[in-house]
């Protein structure tokens, strides 16, 4: 609700007490619809899509584009009692049209959208977990700040990922370490990124971890 003024009165009652009176105006918000986009390859969440809510009659369109952690909203849209068409666009993604018609017959509606899952081009990444001049790491989480499911290292240290074009931070966690964050830049049309990490950020390491 939006708030829409006041109106006041006063008077004096018989005790002598200043009464004061007043009246309080809401306006409903226009309709809204809110959401997340995110890659139905592993869930990782899509920046950079374009949203596009358009009427029946294709005469109102409205748009929005996701952020870093694929939320989108899109505000102030005229009340129909026809229905919108949602569309998802971007590069590197399928064109997605949601099948289920979006209704906002009155003001104050709003409709959420969480999770909206779109095939994304992805490129792979893979890497090594290992201490710099020391043994590879098995078992460390991996796992993209912006969100999406945690993948680990293998006996070798190995981990192999995607995800789209773009610069991004990857968190690595394992116990006996300080988590760290390494930024990644990941550049079409690179068949392979490879890199090395080491997530240790302590000196007395060889003796927290057993070694």
């Amino acid at each position: 609700l939006n708030f829409g003024g006041a109106s006041l009165h006063s008077y004096v009652k018989d005790n002598g007490i200043l009464q004061l009176d007043a009246t309080y105006i809401l306006i409903p918000e226009p309709p809204k619809v809110t959401g997340r986009i995110v890659a139905k390859e592993n869930e990782i969440p899509l920046k950079d899509a374009l949203i596009t809510l358009t009427s029946k009659d294709g005469k109102d369109v409205y748009t929005a584009v996701s952020k870093e952690d694929g939320k989108f909203s899109i505000t102030n849209i005229k009340k129909s009692n026809e229905p919108y068409q949602l569309v998802v666009k971007g590069d590197g993604i399928t064109t997605y049209k949601d099948p289920e018609p979006v209704f906002l017959t009155s003001d104050g509606i709003t409709i959420k959208k969480d999770p909206i899952y779109v095939h994304a081009q992805m490129i792979p990444v893979a890497g090594v977990v290992a201490e710099v001049k020391g043994p590879v790491i098995n078992g460390a989480e991996l796992r993209w700040k912006s969100g999406g499911n945690a993948f680990y290292t293998n006996e070798q240290g190995q981990f192999i990922t995607s995800n789209r074009a773009g610069k991004y931070v990857l968190v690595v966690k394992k116990p006996g370490f300080r988590d760290k964050e390494i930024a990644v830049e990941i550049k079409a049309p690179s068949k392979n990124n490879k890199m090395v990490i080491d997530p240790k950020n302590t000196p007395d390491y060889s003796k927290m971890s057993g070694q």
